[in-house]
């Protein structure tokens, strides 16, 4: 037997279960007793997210990262499933704009008539202060009751996009890609390709937690998606040009294969997505991670 193969040592590796998840959590969530944070699920405009609660009224976003050919080690175990769930801290008035904006358009309604179902949950981590940078309240202040202010939240909305534009700058975490080191870009155009790139990020950030409405508002009223359009939209166009191009394709090549009758060609159905088959569509795939905070 060889040196190298004698000095090698056997490590006994557990494959766990394809049911055993990988969670990162806050700090602070570990101090806490497993029966003070609140797990609350809501579809979102985009998607459907799961979020935890704390005690303390702190919202945070569970993500979940998914890459099927991925495997994690963990100590001697190894988790084959490939998926890791974060928490992510959100601001509660993304959740309260979509629920104000689909109720209180055209008359003020008491707060706890406008989160409803499990957004109920939201109500103690709203303060009245956060909620008139999105709507106008009215009646007594103990009454909350509120009516959508649609500039108000585009103003706020901007706002977020600034910040959120800043953090990625910031973190140094976006760029243009990679180039060709035949092609030599000078230092301002490739200054403008990191922003263009960073405006997009944080574009697509945003647009995850609002309505298709409000994205293509808030890119009429202040042009930030000019060159990151809505993905959904992208899509929706893209589809649509493929539909045309494969019309005349196939009308060109009946003509050619009849000299002296051309065939007629029935125009295709051109797909149209609504809003309604755009937001089932972000939503699909996801689902409810409640198992993490649940006794087996």
């Amino acid at each position: 037997m060889s040196r190298r193969s004698s000095n090698k040592k056997s490590v006994n590796l557990k494959v766990q279960n394809s049911s055993t998840k990988v969670l990162f959590l806050e700090k602070q969530f570990l101090k806490e007793e497993q029966n003070e944070l609140e797990v609350i699920s809501i579809s979102l405009p985009r998607k459907n997210s799961t979020f935890v609660k704390s005690k303390k009224g702190l919202i945070y976003e569970l993500i979940q990262f998914n890459e099927k050919h991925r495997s994690y080690f963990i100590d001697k175990t190894v988790c084959s499933n490939g998926k890791i769930y974060m928490t992510s801290q959100i601001d509660p008035l993304f959740i309260f704009i979509q629920y104000v904006e689909a109720n209180c358009k055209t008359k003020a309604q008491p707060l706890t008539q406008i989160m409803t179902g499990p957004a109920e949950l939201f109500i103690e981590a709203l303060k009245s202060s956060q909620m008139k940078m999105i709507a106008d309240q009215k009646g007594p202040d103990d009454l909350k009751a509120f009516i959508y202010n649609e500039d108000k939240t585009l103003k706020w909305l901007k706002l977020k996009f600034n910040n959120v534009k800043k953090s990625l700058k910031d973190l140094k975490i976006v760029s243009s890609g990679a180039s060709s080191m035949n092609f030599v870009k000078s230092s301002l155009q490739e200054d403008n390709d990191d922003e263009d790139a960073i405006e997009e990020t944080a574009f697509g950030i945003i647009s995850e937690y609002i309505s298709l409405d409000l994205i293509e508002k808030l890119d009429q009223h202040y042009g930030i998606s000019k060159k990151s359009k809505d993905p959904i939209t992208q899509k929706r166009k893209s589809e649509v040009k493929n539909d045309e191009n494969e019309q005349k394709k196939i009308k060109l090549e009946d003509q050619e294969n009849s000299l002296f009758s051309p065939k007629k060609v029935e125009k295709l159905e051109t797909k149209a997505t609504s809003k309604t088959k755009a937001l089932e569509k972000a939503a699909k795939g996801s689902k409810s991670i409640n198992s993490f905070f649940t006794k087996k």
